[in-house]
């Protein structure tokens, strides 16, 4: 039986086949989405499924029979990171994201940016939408490396090492930009990444300050836009498994520290990281053991710059 990514993944195909392909945004593909989830409804019925993809898929379906012909659903294709804990939140009431939510007039697609304490899921400071302009100019590198790449020989080892280090750089070029268009729009475009970033937050300097827990929850949702608009290079967004448990750093032992994971198509992962830059500069995104050296020296730096004989952060330049 199908799971809430499935229907997900199913609502898309069904947007994506007029106008706006992340939204259903007219008649004809609302009348088929209802037509997918009454049947599927009846399916899960019959059947042992979850509660979650039985809630998900009943909130759809009434969010569709709610909605006005002419008002755009954006189709979410991003949910929890840990399917346990997404269901528990789902089962006790609300869950933390809708498969079909209203999308403001004129943008393309909308994402809930976090910030603050977050404790854990971190708190949705702002909804803000995307319009069609601003998104090709956060993907324009992404479409480049996808151009220039087009017609080279997948068999080509040193084209494809090159198409990979193109990639990296290209998502975290996009990456920034995202920052930079959202932060503008939800307050967060002051953000100071890394510990010195944590430590504003210790200090009660909340307002449009973001943790790693922020960060993650944020830029998540663009990387998986990315994946449905066939921008990631072919190269996975991986749905579970994002904590990194990083030490020695500044107090001698581990941190827990959350950061997306992204594998190629030979089963490498890769970090994808916003926490440590401030808003608007382009992400790190490195295979995850040289990551975990830079995060260590990343956290030396920010705290203890003078023992490292390490650069101010605005002084540092790449690796």
């Amino acid at each position: 039986m199908p799971d809430i990514f499935d229907v997900s993944r199913n609502l898309m195909a069904i947007a994506s086949k007029a106008g706006n392909p992340f939204a259903l945004d007219g008649a004809e593909e609302k009348r088929a989405a209802e037509a997918y989830l009454s049947a599927e409804m009846k399916a899960l019925e019959l059947s042992d499924a979850d509660c979650c993809t039985m809630k998900m898929a009943k909130r759809a379906l009434d969010a569709i029979r709610k909605s006005d012909d002419g008002a755009p659903l954006f189709v979410n294709p991003l949910f929890g990171d840990d399917p346990d804990i997404f269901c528990w939140f789902l089962c006790i009431g609300r869950p933390l994201v809708d498969i079909l939510e209203p999308l403001p007039a004129g943008h393309l697609v909308s994402f809930k940016v976090y910030s603050g304490g977050s404790m854990w899921w971190g708190n949705v400071v702002a909804k803000v939408g995307v319009t069609g302009t601003e998104w090709d100019y956060i993907t324009a590198p992404l479409v480049a490396v996808r151009s220039r790449y087009a017609k080279a020989d997948p068999a080509d080892g040193a084209v494809a090492a090159d198409k990979a280090n193109d990639f990296m750089d290209a998502l975290g070029a996009a990456l920034g930009r995202f920052e930079e268009v959202v932060g503008r729009k939800a307050g967060t475009d002051r953000d100071v990444g890394g510990f010195a970033g944590n430590m504003k937050l210790e200090r009660g300097e909340e307002e449009g300050q973001q943790d790693c827990i922020n960060e993650f929850l944020t830029a998540r949702q663009a990387i998986a836009l990315f994946s449905t608009a066939g921008l990631m290079n072919g190269w996975k967004f991986n749905w579970s498994d994002h904590e990194f448990q990083i030490g020695p750093t500044f107090q001698g032992g581990g941190v827990i520290h959350k950061a997306i994971k992204i594998s190629d198509e030979y089963g490498t992962i890769y970090a994808v990281d916003t926490w440590l830059e401030d808003n608007g500069r382009p992400a790190v995104v490195l295979p995850v053991g040289i990551y975990e050296e830079y995060f260590r020296k990343r956290s030396w730096r920010d705290l203890y710059p003078p023992f490292m004989g390490l650069p101010p952060r605005d002084e540092e330049e790449g690796f």
